[in-house]
C-alpha cells in the first residue's frame, strides 16, 4: 500500500496483472502484465505476459515496482514513470517496434552499455544507420517519439537523410 497516494498494490495471478485500486474512488488499473510478450526487459510493462507462477510484488524506496517473474527465474523492476525506451543498438530493437502498437509515447536512443555482440551493434557508423531506420519505421506507425541523442554525427545524418522534414517532427 502506498498511503503517500491511498492506492493499494497487487498481484492478480489469475488474470496474470499487477493492479492498483485507487483507494478513494475504487477504480482497479492494472500497472503491468497483460500482454502478448513473454520476454519484454524495457518494454511498457502492460505488454508483458506474466506466467500463471505466484507473483510477488515489492516497491522500493524509489517508487519502483519489484516483481518476481518465477517462470522466467528473474526479479523485474517496473519503473511506472519511464516509458519504453529503444536502445538503437541492440539486435533485437526491430522486432520491438514491429510489436508495438499505433498512438503510443517512447523513446530512441542509441544505448550505452557495453553489450556483447551476439545482442547489439557494437560499429557507431552501424548503429547509427541502424538509429534513422528504427526512426523511420517508428514514424510509420504514428508512433511519438522522443528523440535522445547529444551525437552530433547522428544528428547531422539525421538532417542528410532528411527523416525529421517530412512532418514528423514538432
Amino acid at each position: 500500500m502506498d498511503v503517500s497516494v491511498e492506492k493499494l498494490y497487487f498481484a492478480d495471478t489469475g488474470n496474470r496483472r499487477i493492479r492498483s485500486v485507487d483507494l478513494n474512488s475504487g477504480i482497479i488499473d492494472t500497472i503491468a502484465g497483460g500482454g502478448s510478450v513473454e520476454v519484454g526487459d524495457g518494454l511498457d510493462a502492460k505488454m508483458i505476459s506474466f506466467s500463471s507462477h505466484a507473483m510477488r510484488i515489492a516497491i522500493d524506496d524509489t517508487g519502483n515496482f519489484l516483481v518476481s517473474d518465477a517462470h522466467h527465474n528473474r526479479i523485474r523492476k517496473i519503473n511506472k514513470n519511464s516509458g519504453i525506451v529503444i536502445q538503437a543498438y541492440l539486435h533485437r530493437s526491430e522486432n520491438d517496434i514491429e510489436s508495438l502498437p499505433e498512438n503510443i509515447n517512447i523513446r530512441l536512443c542509441k544505448g550505452i552499455y557495453n553489450e556483447d555482440k551476439s545482442i547489439a551493434i557494437k560499429d557507431p557508423d552501424k548503429i547509427n544507420k541502424n538509429y534513422i531506420k528504427l526512426l523511420s519505421m517508428i514514424f510509420e506507425k504514428n508512433i511519438y517519439v522522443g528523440i535522445a541523442t547529444h551525437d552530433k554525427k547522428l544528428i547531422k545524418d539525421l538532417n542528410t537523410a532528411n527523416i525529421l522534414e517530412e512532418g514528423n517532427v514538432f
